[in-house]
């Protein structure tokens, strides 16, 4: 069976990577438009039950992950002035997005899988050789789009954020919480590697429309020594 997957993110390499191992005879080819070292995104949040998935999957690439995760236990909750701690029994991981397409990647041709960059696929027409198509291109794909008989539905979410990075270290997940005379906003931080961390600030369609229309500003959190971790609130309005 010839296989193609269109998109080398980690769905369609990870598919491509089960498939040369459920049937080695299978021609198993991941094409993707971008680069070998252009991974878009950022990181992936992992529980230990998508861990346990891995393992039994594929314990070959497992392993790299697992090596290459940073790993909390711990959860912060700040909220006016208070910090409450919950402490789980399991870890919670990350790795960031480049990381994990850079091992699904080798280690789907190690198990036989072609994988081809630079190389758009607009089209079904341009992969009539193939016995099944796998349409891993993102959540914009053209292949799902050109078909358009899944019965799938986009439904935008209204709420606004702000994804940011930092080279400030979170050693566990923190939420802050503050509010505002616009609104609440909210706030995560969360580690990807020993030195880099994200950070998303949150807020609801009307806080921001409330933002627009009176004398408030954007919540800024800010590096500092202060509180909440070295995370300073800064709000005004």
């Amino acid at each position: 069976m010839r296989i193609t997957c269109v998109g080398a993110g980690p769905a369609g390499l990870y598919f491509a990577i089960l498939a040369k191992l459920r049937n080695p005879a299978d021609e198993v080819t991941v094409i993707e438009r971008d680069g070998p070292r252009q991974a878009r995104g950022w990181c992936l949040t992992l529980g230990a039950d998508n861990l346990e998935r891995l393992q039994r999957a594929d314990p070959d690439s497992a392993r790299v992950i697992e090596r290459d995760m940073y790993r909390w236990r711990e959860e912060y909750l700040h909220l006016r002035g208070q910090r409450v701690v919950h402490v789980n029994d399991f870890d919670i991981v990350n790795i960031t997005r480049a990381r994990l397409v850079e091992i699904l990647a080798y280690r789907a041709r190690e198990v036989g899988a072609r994988v081809r960059y630079n190389e758009e696929v607009s089209s079904l027409s341009q992969l009539a050789d193939a016995d099944l198509i796998v349409a891993a291109d993102g959540v914009g794909s053209r292949l799902r789009n050109e078909i358009g008989t899944f019965g799938t539905e986009i439904t935008p979410a209204r709420d606004k954020y702000l994804w940011l990075g930092t080279n400030r270290p979170f050693g566990a997940l923190e939420f802050f919480f503050v509010e505002t005379a616009c609104g609440w906003v909210w706030a995560a931080g969360y580690g990807v590697q020993s030195e880099q961390s994200s950070f998303l600030i949150h807020c609801t369609q009307q806080t921001c429309q409330a933002w627009a229309s009176a004398p408030c500003a954007w919540a800024i959190a800010s590096m500092s020594s202060g509180n909440c971790s070295g995370i300073r609130w800064r709000v005004t309005g």
